[in-house]
Order: C-alpha cells, then structure tokens, then sequence
C-alpha cells in the first residue's frame, strides 16, 4: 500500500461488492387501484448490481481526484446552490425550479393504477427495467390476496402506471409464488431496433440435430443463486494480496478452445464432452491447480513511479 485511502463515504462492506445500504427497506409506499378497489402497498428493491467501488487517483501521488462544477461563461468554479435545471427550446434555456416539478406530479396520478391486464407470455423482456417486490400494508392483506388469487388463476398480469422519482412509469404487475413482483417498463421509443443486417443460412438438418443434442444434454433448473461473478472474486483477492504487500493467486487462463476442421465435428465434439461423466476425485490424487502471479504491490517509497 503506497498511501492511507481517504475515508469514504460508503460503508467498507459496500465497498468491496457486498449489498449494503444505510437506506430503510421500504423504498416508497403506494395503492394499487383496479376499479373501485384501492389496496395501500408497499415497494421494495428487488433487485440492483453488486459492483466494486473504485476511486479515481492522480497517479503520480495517488491522493483522490475531486469533481468540480464549472461556469463555461465565467470561466471559475461555482457552488451547487448556484445551479439551476434548464431545457433548451429554439436556442434558448427554460429555468425550472422545485415549483414546477411539483406542479407537474400533481397533475399525474400517484396511484398504481391498473391501465389493463394481459397474459403473461405477451411481455417481451427486453421492457423489463427495475424489480421490485410489492407488500401489502398492514390491514390490506385480504384485498391483496383476493387480487393476487385472481391473477394467479386467470394467468394474467396487469401493465400499471405511477409516477416515481419525477418521471411516469409504466410497470408489468405479475403474480410471485404468495407475493407480487413489478417489473417498470422502458417506454417503446426507449427499446432501440437492431440495426444490423445478414442473409439467413440454410443449415444442414444433422447439424441442427447436433446442436439440438447439445443443448438437451446441458438444459438444467434455473438456479440463480449457484451463478458466481468470478471476475468481482478475483478483483478482490488482487485487491487483498496487494493490500498484504504479497502477490495474489489466481487460477490459470482457461485454455482456448481446441481448433476443429469443421462445424459438423465441432458440434459432435461438442456433444460428447458434455455428456461425459463427472470426473471422481476419490483414490486419487488430482493435480493441484495451477497458478499465475497477478500484478505485484507498490512499495510506499515507489509511488510517484506507479499508482496500485
């Protein structure tokens, strides 16, 4: 380690890619409303990424690079309260303050209302944006259940919308095993089209029945906790070893895949390797893993040469 970190305002676990938040559970309440029927609920997170937070530096003394707001007229730094909102019409900005926002919400419903229900294979995942866990608020659950009852027996979801964080949303409603999951949907000008262009093959039909032996052979159950981000663990063993002053262990590069002559032996290949059985690891002594060194610590009386 060349020098201390400055104190971060994120909590370490946080840091270091684990779900951590000083923030309550509940992330806003609302009220599905279908009809004459309000059901007051509450919206949690269901899901958000895991990501390492790494500071920016200034190699050459690795202290924290700071951010400044600059005034392109006046060319000098000013203040955040000195700033405004604006949007450009006809070459010219229009100035919005906090009325204006609030003014606008007012005018959309703070409901979540049910705009109409649709069967559930209809929903094309590419809209799917946020998840979130719907709960009923206390008192609320009879109502709530007799909604979820009904779309879990008619198989359909509902496309809702509400306004959060000053901006419409419309959301895909779905029932969840005893519980209902909102998934808010990109708007359809939001959901680019490819652009790309190619001529279809015409495949040969055993190539298609290899490729169709394959993917049996290796169709499992949909296990999402067994999927491991192998590149947040490797990032942070280098990070720990070189906190250490050691060099971090890592597995060896997987080896590239072998070259093949053809499609058709690629495919068979293919097949065969995955129906192999697992490999027994009893009475035997397998060879132990290889090793590759990762970049190596800087030494503090080194670190204007090289930032870690």
């Amino acid at each position: 380690m060349s020098k201390r970190a400055a104190r971060s305002s994120k909590p370490e676990a946080d840091r270091q890619g684990h779900e951590t938040s000083s923030r309550p559970a509940t992330a806003r309440k609302g009220v599905i409303t279908f009809g004459l029927v309000s059901i007051p609920v509450e919206l949690h997170v269901a899901a958000r990424p895991i990501t390492l937070d790494l500071d920016l530096l200034h190699q050459k003394d690795q202290s924290r690079v700071q951010y400044k707001l600059w005034c392109k007229e006046e060319d000098t730094e000013i203040s955040r309260r000195e700033t405004v909102k604006g949007y450009a019409v006809d070459g010219r900005y229009v100035v919005l303050d906090e009325a204006d926002f609030d003014q606008a919400e007012r005018a959309a419903s703070r409901a979540i209302e049910v705009v109409h229900f649709v069967d559930l294979d209809q929903v094309d995942p590419v809209y799917l944006e946020r998840s979130y866990w719907i709960a009923p608020e206390p008192g609320m659950e009879h109502a709530y259940e007799v909604l979820r009852r009904a779309m879990e027996k008619t198989g359909c979801a509902a496309v809702v919308t509400f306004v959060m964080s000053r901006r419409q949303q419309y959301a895909f409603l779905r029932v969840d095993g005893d519980r209902f999951a909102l998934h808010t949907l990109y708007y359809g000008d939001e959901v680019r089209d490819l652009k790309a262009s190619w001529t279809r093959s015409r495949p040969d039909e055993q190539e298609v029945e290899f490729a169709e032996q394959y993917i049996k052979a290796l169709t499992r159950d949909f296990t999402p906790d067994r999927y491991e981000d192998t590149y947040r663990k490797a990032l942070l063993a280098v990070i720990a070893a070189k906190a250490k002053g050691k060099e971090p262990e890592l597995p060896e590069h997987r080896p590239p895949p072998a070259k093949v002559r053809s499609l058709m032996e690629a495919l068979q290949r293919s097949v065969a390797e995955v129906r192999k059985p697992p490999a027994r690891a009893a009475g035997r002594h397998a060879p132990a893993t290889q090793r590759r060194r990762g970049p190596r610590a800087v030494p503090a009386d080194r670190r204007g040469k090289k930032a870690a």
